[in-house]
């Protein structure tokens, strides 16, 4: 929470001496290295409890969401007009469900679902977009979810409003107010004509009902469509102003003009999620980071320090005194967390429950034990035994569904050794046969690397880089010479639940 405020560029910066930036506060604190090594092994989940068949992607992270979830539901009541919008949370890595949108400031990222209340801005649900599994409609009805049939007022945008969505919120005893895509949302055809013709002058409307439900076109500078289920056509006036050129100088114009009450109501209820939005990124701590879990998770504290904030204005104890802006506030929530008293703040017995382990056989991170290779005392391997010696299909189900090819069955057996029909081994390099000819490297392309090479094993026929020699060597040594624990690994990032 500190460095969101003391924004540095480089971590190391914090605790630099005989500096101009130089922070004497954090060394007090806490070393360096003790801090690297927090972040090195933080973790939200069991690695030991992932199962190899696992198809949840947001498994890593989901105890701290939902615990966070279930939180904002329970501590507050919201007021009557809420709001739905999305957010992003920068992310460049490779991630299953990271998504692109070049007109957003944050191109790239994770997009989070926010329902939050118009006026104060406090998430009270959100969700995180995993692919196309879930419709708009079910990402809107799961939002929702216990706010409905108590006469509470939504505004959406065009992204998730369309008529159907409308009227079956109208059924649970909610409004529903917003933007609507007037080609393909369930809108009227006469309204689409209207639209598509541009038959509508500065300031004109055009409108129709059906039951409770009504559908606005509203000529501005262009025409914009509405839906709305709790309110009718009625109109207001507003002042619209423009600077104008006049003799070399610009003006303020006003004109009055008449606008759709729905559309004064939008703009007055529709920047919940946008002010928590921007508050949070005053002072954000979601620094840079390899690991996508170690991120959303720093981002969710965020969610939750503003929260906590909104709450202290709605409720401190002493009203007349001067309330905390929300940089105080994030230095005071700071302070009291590095001088924690457990005789102060004890524990409410909510703690996040920790997975248990599961069997090692169905463990993602851990593959079953391979069999070593039998050894005669002439150091000859035939028959059985020679079948015997471990091959890929003894490789974890997680990394075999990634279409790796088999090794060869005496890859591990060292030169000179004699096998069935007395063939002897010879492992050594060799170029490949035709001209400019190249293939992949088999253990660079094992740890998510693409490399190619013009070299082969003579005897495995498998192609090895002889860069340095080190691919050849593993290859014919280690047991297992892929590294499925390794950071950014690229093969791992494939796998589901992981990055």
């Amino acid at each position: 929470m500190r460095m969101g405020i003391i924004n540095l560029p480089e971590m190391e910066m914090f605790w630099a001496r005989d500096k101009p930036y130089s922070m004497p506060a954090f060394a007090m604190t806490m070393s360096r290295r003790k801090f690297e090594a927090l972040g090195k092994y933080f973790h939200c989940f069991n690695c030991r409890a992932l199962h190899k068949d696992n198809t949840d992607k947001l498994v890593l992270i989901r105890p701290v969401m939902e615990y966070i979830q279930a939180k904002c539901k329970t501590l507050y009541v919201p007021q009557k007009n809420l709001s739905l919008d999305e957010g992003m949370l920068k992310w460049k890595g490779r991630l299953s469900i990271k998504v692109y949108n070049p007109k957003k400031p944050i191109r790239y990222g994770m997009k989070f679902f926010f329902l939050c209340e118009s006026k104060s801005g406090y998430v009270l649900d959100f969700s995180i977009y995993r692919g196309i599994s879930s419709s708009l409609r079910d990402t809107v009805f799961q939002l929702m979810g216990q706010h409905l049939d108590k006469g509470y007022h939504i505004y959406m945008d065009n992204y998730y409003n369309s008529v159907e969505i409308a009227e079956e919120l109208y059924s649970r005893g909610t409004h529903c107010s917003g933007t609507l895509r007037i080609t393909w949302r369930g809108a009227p055809k006469v309204l689409r004509n209207c639209v598509r013709h541009k038959r509508l002058l500065r300031g004109d409307m055009d409108w129709r009902k059906k039951d409770n439900t009504f559908v606005i076109c509203w000529q501005d500078i262009r025409c914009v469509t509405f839906v709305t289920t709790a309110s009718n056509a009625a109109t207001e006036p507003f002042i619209h102003k423009r600077r104008v050129k006049k003799q070399g100088r610009y003006e303020l114009e006003e004109q009055r003009l008449q606008r759709p009450k729905a559309v004064g109501d939008y703009i007055a209820y529709m920047g919940g999620v946008d002010h928590f939005d921007q508050m949070i990124n005053y002072y954000t701590f979601a620094r840079r980071s390899r690991r996508w879990t170690k991120k959303t998770t720093l981002y969710l504290l965020q969610v939750v320090l503003f929260n906590s904030y909104v709450l202290y204005q709605k409720y401190r104890p002493d009203r007349r005194s001067k309330c905390l802006t929300f940089r105080q506030y994030h230095e005071e929530i700071a302070t009291a967390l590095l001088h924690f008293e457990l005789a102060m703040w004890p524990d409410s017995g909510g703690r996040i429950a920790h997975a248990p382990d599961i069997p090692v056989e169905q463990r993602f991170d851990k593959p079953p034990p391979r069999p070593s290779p039998p050894a005669g005392g002439d150091g000859v391997v035939a028959g059985p035994a020679a079948a015997a010696l471990p091959t890929d299909a003894a490789r974890p189900a997680a990394h075999a569904r990634l279409g790796s090819k088999p090794d060869h069955p005496h890859r591990l057996l060292p030169t000179g050794t004699i096998v069935g029909g007395g063939v002897r081994v010879v492992h050594k390099h060799e170029k490949l046969g035709g001209v400019r000819q190249q293939r992949m490297c088999r253990v660079c392309s094992k740890n998510g690397y693409r490399r190619d090479t013009v070299y082969q094993c003579s005897y495995c026929k498998v192609a090895l880089c002889q860069v340095t020699g080190e691919c050849f060597m593993k290859y014919h040594n280690l047991q297992q010479y892929w590294t499925p624990c390794r950071s950014g690994d690229g093969r791992r990032a494939r796998v589901p639940g992981r990055n």
